[in-house]
């Protein structure tokens, strides 16, 4: 198996630059999740690392009766499907949806989702079938061959080690709040949920760069057109606001509605269609303004926006595209330095900067 593992990632390792022997020697373990014990220990172990194996028979059996219930009651979809309910109308999108049976069927590499068909247990996409008797008999003798899907994964995570809280991305959060009555109708315990710390990796080169624009790195933060406004406005020795321009007329259209008003009132509607468009005409204006002055500084906007993609790439932020390795490889204290900076009580955004040439 681990010559498998190794052969259907070669060519994947084979286009990674750097030094990755050690996710190389994980890659030669026996199973996936071997792999992932062998860097997860080699990257943490010195900070105090526990790992639990899920599928142990042992403490699949405390999960039997959520098993149990879900399989032949289907209780979780019901009650996922009510709170869905509940956050959609307060303006939350469900990140997850829960099927009638959330548990995969698990033996040796096989991993495959349980459907029922009448009276009988279907394994996707196999020839495998069992009869209700026969799953309860599984449930009861060999319940490590169930496996939770997303839906009673964190379930089964807070049964075998609880937590006080649970830190995640926004979606993450929501996602555990559609759990909320599944947690409550087992009696498990649910956790405090708490927003994980963000942070922007900022290397030397990019930093000069940017600090090189004048602009504040909040700005960063900005959609790109406006990015490129604040620049221009702060750079520029020409007035590009027409904002007192903007005032005044809105001060003559509302002379001319009083006088208007006061010979027909229904003049008062055509007046104000007036001042609304001639309002758009001098803020097309603006625009049109700020355009040709950005096209004087086509160079330094190129760097500005250089800077803009490397930190936002594609309009993401960095975490969403760049791969941990990509730093890692640059510096191996690179984990030293996260968690040296990160605070789970300290929901700020962080910019992280690190004194390499990237």
């Amino acid at each position: 198996m681990g010559d498998l593992i190794q052969k259907s990632i070669a060519k994947l390792f084979s286009e990674i630059p750097g030094d990755i022997e050690l996710f190389k020697q994980a890659y030669k373990q026996k199973t996936l999740s071997a792999a992932v014990r062998y860097y997860v220990n080699a990257l943490f172990s010195h900070e105090g690392l526990l790992v639990v194996d899920a599928d142990d028979r042992s403490l699949k059996t405390l999960f039997q009766d959520v098993i149990r219930d879900d399989i032949f009651d289907h209780t979780p979809k019901k009650l996922v499907e009510e709170q869905n309910s509940k956050l959609e109308s307060l303006g939350y999108h469900p990140q997850v949806f829960a099927r009638d049976i959330n548990f995969f069927y698990l033996d040796k590499n096989l991993r495959n989702r349980l459907e029922i068909n009448g009276d009988t247990f279907q394994v996707v996409d196999t020839n495998i079938q069992f009869s209700k008797s026969e799953i309860e008999k599984m449930i009861t003798e060999e319940p490590e061959k169930f496996s939770p899907n997303v839906i009673l994964r964190p379930l089964y995570q807070e049964v075998i080690l609880p937590n006080l809280a649970y830190a995640g991305g926004p979606a993450e959060v929501v996602y555990w709040l559609q759990l909320k009555k599944v947690f409550d109708y087992f009696k498990v315990p649910f956790p405090v949920l708490m927003p994980r710390n963000f942070a922007l990796i900022i290397d030397t080169l990019v930093s000069r760069k940017f600090e090189k624009t004048g602009l504040e790195y909040q700005h960063l933060f900005e959609e790109k057109n406006f990015l490129f406004n604040q620049w221009i406005v702060k750079n520029t020795a020409r007035d590009l606001s027409l904002g007192k321009e903007l005032q005044t007329m809105g001060h003559l259209f509302s002379s001319i509605r009083d006088q208007a008003a006061a010979i027909d009132p229904t003049l008062i509607k055509f007046i104000e269609a007036q001042k609304q468009r001639a309002l758009n005409g001098l803020e097309r204006t603006e625009q049109k303004m700020i355009r040709a002055e950005k096209r004087l500084h086509t160079d330094k906007l190129g760097q500005l926006e250089a800077v803009k993609e490397e930190l936002f790439p594609k309009g993401s932020p960095q975490e969403r595209v760049d791969n941990f390795l990509n730093f890692y490889q640059k510096d191996p204290q690179f984990i030293e330095h996260l968690l040296n900076t990160f605070d789970p009580f300290d929901f700020k955004f962080n910019l992280l900067f690190i004194n390499w040439i990237a």
